[in-house]
């Protein structure tokens, strides 16, 4: 039995059968139960794993995780990876979609700094 299916068996035992597994409990018909359970139990669903990166990382650091990413998807239950490169804030690492708490914006275009840690008044800019 693979240990992901005796895993599953033992949830099963405790959660249905209502019994703590130990290993004498894998001489009871509970425990036969179980595994059948555990057998015909569907597999979970393939995972996507997104992985965010600031848009400063440095490129060589964004392609050695790129390869880590692909070579994710030999594991089981994994069906594929997605790298993301995100504006971050190179002060606070607020984002476009978590800004900082009350409200900020990117002190320019170009800069990736935003309102609430630039050390001066910024330009007003789009509020996120």
């Amino acid at each position: 039995m693979s240990p992901e299916t005796h895993q599953l068996a033992v949830e099963f035992l405790e959660t249905k059968a209502g019994i703590e597994y130990s290993a004498d409990v894998e001489r009871t018909p509970e425990w036969r139960d179980a595994v059948d359970q555990a057998h015909e139990a569907p597999p979970a669903p393939p995972i996507t794993v997104s992985i965010t990166l600031p848009m400063y990382t440095p490129q060589e650091l964004v392609d050695r995780i790129t390869a880590l990413a692909e070579g994710l998807t030999v594991v089981e239950g994994i069906k594929d990876t997605e790298v993301y490169l995100v504006r971050t804030c190179r002060g606070c690492g607020c984002t476009d979609e978590e800004g900082c708490f009350g409200g900020c914006w990117w002190t320019s275009e170009t800069d990736d700094l935003c309102s609430s840690c630039a050390t001066q008044d910024a330009p007003t800019g789009a509020q996120r």
